[in-house]
């Protein structure tokens, strides 16, 4: 009689068991109902598709040479954050009447690449999640003066990104 009991508790535990397991479970190898999952071979594909200069950009001293700091942000379609493969290219401009590029002379450009895992490394900050870059400039006056920094930044797979930030004659940014 004792040996009976112990089974038909064994086989309902293990019966409760099997059911909790069943309920709770789905294949891990395709999309359950309702979840939003593609069936139709379309997929959406995480990229930047907007650029944002970060307001901190500031120029700072380092070797007795001025430094333009500036973080740079890459946000996706859902406005997250997102890391990209590309190309950047910074200019920075003298201001015009307007605080803006227009009319302004170039006075620096550089030319970053993003295009291999190291180059992420060495720009990304995980902190901020955006990229940071030191920009060197000769010519101390530069930082004395209001300039507009002009980003774009150029996918891998295609496309442009653009945005810019006035830098005030004391050398911080606005947005």
């Amino acid at each position: 009689m004792a040996g009976s009991i112990t089974n038909r508790l064994v086989a309902t535990t293990l019966l409760a068991v099997g059911v909790c397991a069943a309920s709770g479970c789905i294949w891990k190898g395709g999309p359950s109902e309702g979840d939003g999952g593609d069936t139709s071979g379309d997929h959406w594909v995480i990229r930047p598709t907007k650029m944002r200069v970060y307001p901190s950009t500031r120029f700072v001293e380092s070797g007795g040479r001025p430094v333009l700091e500036t973080r740079i942000e890459l946000l996706d379609e859902a406005d997250d954050t997102t890391k990209g493969v590309g190309q950047f290219h910074f200019d920075l401009l003298s201001a015009g009447r307007g605080g803006d590029a227009a009319g302004g002379r170039r006075l620096y450009s550089w030319d970053v690449p993003l295009k291999t895992l190291a180059d992420n490394r060495r720009h990304y900050d995980p902190v901020s999640r955006a990229y940071f870059f030191r920009l060197s400039v000769d010519e101390p006056q530069v930082a004395q003066e209001a300039v507009v920094l002009r980003v774009t930044f150029r996918p891998a797979d295609g496309g442009r990104l653009e945005a810019q930030t006035l830098l005030n004659r004391d050398g911080s940014g606005t947005e």
